[in-house]
């Protein structure tokens, strides 16, 4: 929000299981932090990166993962068929 005086906050992102109603896995997001990951954010993108790091455990375990399409991309979708972990989003065609 450009016009918006405080230009700080925060994100949390949640891996949730919808049939016993528990969250496993979350990640509090502040921004952009000045590190050597950078690089690798700019690479592949919050997005992949915060599907990543919330999915880990369940990879190689043939599970289905539901999403919205602003995390959805080509190269995630082809990571995590690669880790034999399935999923069901919207996928935009400008989306890299």
């Amino acid at each position: 929000m450009p016009k918006n005086p405080n230009k700080f906050g925060i994100k949390i992102w949640m891996l949730a299981d919808c049939e016993a109603y528990f969250v496993p896995r979350f990640q509090v997001y502040l921004g952009k932090q000045q590190n050597a990951e950078n690089d690798a954010e700019e690479a592949q993108g919050l997005s992949f990166k915060v599907v990543d790091f919330l999915g880990q455990p369940y990879y190689n375990t043939y599970r289905h993962f539901y999403f919205d399409n602003y995390f959805s991309s080509v190269p995630l979708l082809e990571h995590l068929l690669e880790n034999k972990t399935y999923t069901c989003s919207t996928l935009q065609d400008y989306r890299k």
